[in-house]
């Protein structure tokens, strides 16, 4: 991934003076894209056009000034209008820079835009934006998630639209008329959810395994095994629900979460010499269902046993983030070291030896804002 200049990569344009004269004396069918900020920035229409294609927009001035839009087809731009005509079309997709502009948006007018009786964005400050550029089959990879959860909220919305008309006894025609159409809906976005997991699942795995360097996990990281308390026989005698020690069980790592009601018991950290699974740091199991890893968001007084690893990421190397995502999607690759007869397990030594394939720190960055929405969405395991 390369960081750029936006005026390095794009050739930045304002359009020419179109009025409401000129849009009544020369009616069309072409949209003319002004400062406007509904309708994709529409204005009117014209017998004329400019560009034919797509390109993106940005409001010049105005009090919307800084806001952004993807053009298609053929179409014309006025004076309060840039367009961002590309230097190097092999480099970025365009919808890829459009979703980037777009998520910025805030914090491009905040930086762009300037006066106060009529704000405006200034052509110095878009050309030295800085553009973050990752290799095209990245880029493609977002624009597949965008696309979809735009479509899936589309279709929500459609679906609930419908349903609050049937609800309030609106005039929306027979039930009929409203269930066909709704099944559809449904049965589309079941199809397209099916063929999104399906792309997801190729790009993660691709992009998990093809990127940068391998490194064993022991190279890159501190990786500590737990402990059972020390001199204990039997510890259930130390349970208690007034107990100082929160006591991680295998049964709480589920969905790659720590989750349910956590143990608690009358141990001594120092006395037991227990180890401390701190907050923020992240688990793995070894034992009974080895493979699961969690990062411990909540708990400050939680510990592990021998059944479980910590696994603290050098930050100067790889990202947690990154590596909790990477030890999920090759679980079953990790697996295979396993020993044993009736249960299979992992050991300390094995799980050091694990190959991590390892990005640039910006790459794991990308990868990361990729994957992450599709985890919290069941779409990434």
């Amino acid at each position: 991934m390369a960081i750029y200049k936006l005026g390095d990569i794009v050739k930045i344009k304002r359009g020419n003076i179109i009025n409401s004269n000129d849009l009544k004396n020369n009616p069309g069918d072409y949209p003319v894209i002004s400062s406007n900020t509904k309708n994709n920035g529409v204005f009117g229409y014209i017998n004329s056009y400019m560009y034919d294609g797509e390109y993106i927009t940005i409001s010049a001035d105005g009090a919307y000034a800084g806001t952004v839009f993807l053009q298609k087809n053929k179409f014309s731009i006025t004076n309060v209008c840039f367009i961002l005509i590309p230097k190097i079309k092999q480099l970025f997709n365009e919808k890829y820079l459009f979703y980037l502009l777009k998520k910025s948006e805030n914090k491009i007018k905040k930086q762009s835009i300037v006066g106060s009786s009529r704000p405006a964005v200034r052509e110095y400050t878009l050309r030295t934006l800085e553009i973050n550029i990752p290799p095209l089959e990245i880029q493609n990879s977002i624009i597949d998630i965008n696309v979809f959860i735009s479509f899936s909220a589309f279709s929500i919305v459609s679906i609930l639209t419908k349903w609050l008309c049937l609800k309030n006894n609106s005039s929306c025609g027979s039930i009929i008329d409203i269930i066909e159409p709704l099944e559809k809906q449904l049965n589309l976005i079941k199809d397209q959810i099916n063929l999104f997991k399906k792309q997801q699942d190729f790009y993660s795995n691709k992009l998990l395994t093809s990127l940068g360097k391998f490194y064993k996990l022991g190279e890159i990281s501190n990786v500590i095994s737990g402990r059972g308390p020390n001199g204990v026989k039997n510890i259930e005698a130390f349970k208690s629900e007034y107990g100082g020690v929160n006591w991680l069980l295998v049964k709480n790592l589920k969905s790659n979460q720590i989750q349910g009601e956590i143990g608690k018991y009358n141990f001594d950290p120092l006395k037991h010499k227990l180890i401390k699974l701190n907050k923020n740091e992240m688990v793995y199991s070894m034992y009974a269902t080895p493979g699961i890893v969690a990062i411990n968001f909540e708990n400050n007084d939680l510990y592990i046993n021998q059944s479980f690893c910590k696994i603290i990421p050098n930050p100067h190397i790889v990202i947690q983030k990154y590596l909790y995502f990477y030890l999920i999607k090759n679980k079953n690759n990790f697996l295979k070291f396993s020993s044993g007869t009736t249960q299979k397990n992992l050991n300390l030594s094995l799980v050091k030896k694990f190959n991590i394939n390892i990005p640039p720190l910006e790459t794991q960055n990308l990868l990361i804002s990729i994957i992450e929405p599709l985890k919290y969405k069941n779409l990434f395991n």
